[in-house]
């Protein structure tokens, strides 16, 4: 059971509310059963000397057991962030599966620790007993050894649930010396050329700070950066030479690109730094997840095991990338899953603290890379196919408070306010005839890339002429 439904679905709702009526009528058996044990043995309270038993500690140790077995039934789908919430100010997905899993783990308990009254002395329920304590053990000692290794070694499979920003770059980036979509990567896990610090004084000097869609799930030279990079030294108005340098790293976002911007992209004394951000999971990856108990995200053991088959997942999707251009990389259900979490963004009622964070690390990129920073905006595929975007709110009864282009207007006010270049290929890429992304795959395909890095170029030979006339 991992649901994952949009705004205004109640059918959750409606399953949760009926399974906290069981476990309510299940604590009212259990609580006559207890009352019925404690008349039976007048003579001992059942709560009698349990500390002196090895199934009191077995007991202990069960429980958390009990709550990592709960919290995997009850963690939304990948992506790891839950489409429940109407309004996030109000409302927090974790709010709504808190009373189901109050009642359920005290009613589990209650059962086992009834069972093991009325057959306290049997050797089934010791030989239970026992397993589930080694089971436990086990469990809780993986979970330990996985959070060591987290903190000594910097791999995918070990990365925390709400990693800093160098922590996450550091894990993502590519592997120096080895081959991405026919492209060698670079001595410092860049999918690009060697680059030195060092800059000529006729070389105008670009740096891409992307993620997955600036290493690109196509052929190296389809990609929007390869095809921007060519169409820029085609330029014969140039007054200077074009380079541009490619700071792309898989699963970053805005914070991971203040991080590059602060530790790596100003030290190459860029002329132009151009960020992009992701409509589909900028905004929601930005926020912070922190710990919690029903959070499948918060055990390293079930990252590990998630993570693991993600990774392979990659793997295939990179292959089947470089084979056929794409695809499918995700199963139908899977990909409907995928960008009905990421619709959240375009929800009008509570969008705006969903904004927050996201916004926050742009205004520090601005500061910091201050009339030197162009905003591209990378849109998700629900924003240019009609016919998924129909398909994602079928049916549902608040589909008239989903606003498809709220996140882009959002965007480019801020730009404004802080009179930064903004740059989006969303109208571009719905006036194509053809299709602009790989199959049930929120990348870009050819087409899509082709198109980016039209609009892109276009974006940066006006921002350079304006800059030389301002000079």
């Amino acid at each position: 059971w991992r649901p994952v439904s949009l705004p205004g679905s109640n059918d959750l709702q409606i399953l949760i509310d009926g399974l906290n009526t069981v476990a309510i009528l299940a604590l009212i058996l259990l609580a006559v059963l207890l009352f019925l044990a404690a008349i039976k043995r007048r003579t001992e309270s059942p709560f009698h000397a349990s500390a002196s038993h090895l199934w009191f500690y077995q007991m202990l140790i069960g429980i958390p057991l009990l709550i990592f077995l709960v919290s995997l039934l009850l963690a939304p789908a990948s992506p790891p962030v839950a489409a429940l919430d109407i309004n996030r100010d109000q409302w927090d997905e974790n709010q709504v599966v808190w009373p189901l899993f109050l009642a359920l783990t005290f009613t589990t308990g209650l059962i086992w620790l009834t069972a093991l009254w009325f057959s306290r002395s049997g050797r089934l329920s010791e030989q239970i007993g026992n397993v589930v304590f080694a089971f436990c053990v086990s469990l809780l000692v993986a979970e330990g050894t996985l959070r060591l290794a987290g903190q000594l070694w910097s791999h995918p499979l070990m990365i925390p649930s709400d990693p800093s920003a160098e922590a996450r770059v550091n894990t993502w980036r590519l592997q120096p010396g080895s081959t991405w979509m026919g492209k060698r990567v670079n001595s410092q896990g860049y999918c690009d050329d060697e680059h030195g610090q060092k800059k000529e004084t006729d070389v105008f000097r670009i740096v891409i700070l992307a993620d997955s869609f600036g290493v690109g799930y196509v052929p190296y030279q389809s990609n929007f950066i390869s095809l921007m990079r060519e169409q820029l030294r085609e330029d014969k108005l140039a007054t200077r030479h074009y380079e541009v340098i490619n700071l792309a790293v898989p699963s970053a976002g805005p914070a991971e690109y203040q991080w590059l911007l602060l530790h790596e992209a100003l030290q190459l004394s860029p002329d132009l730094i151009v960020c992009c951000f992701f409509i589909g999971n900028d905004f929601l990856d930005s926020q912070s997840r922190g710990i919690n108990l029903l959070d499948v995200e918060s055990y390293a053991t079930a990252r590990f095991l998630k993570r693991l088959f993600a990774l392979y997942q990659y793997r295939r999707r990179a292959e089947a990338s470089l084979v056929d251009h794409g695809g499918p990389a995700f199963s139908e259900e899977d990909y409907l899953k995928l960008e009905s979490a990421r619709l959240k963004t375009c929800f009008r009622p509570g969008s705006s603290a969903m904004y927050a964070a996201a916004l926050h690390y742009l205004q520090q990129i601005f500061s910091l890379a201050s009339n030197k920073i162009m905003l591209f905006v990378i849109p998700d595929e629900f924003q240019v196919n009609d016919s998924l975007y129909a398909q994602l709110l079928r049916g549902n009864p608040l589909r008239h408070l989903f606003e498809r282009d709220r996140p882009n207007r959002v965007l480019q006010d801020y730009c404004k306010q802080y009179e930064v270049p903004y740059v989006d290929p969303l109208s571009a890429l719905r006036a194509s005839q053809k299709s602009t992304y790989l199959l049930r795959d929120s990348h870009w395909n050819e087409k899509g890339n082709k198109i980016a890095a039209d609009v892109l170029t276009e974006a940066i030979k006006e921002w350079q002429q304006k800059e030389s006339h301002d000079e």
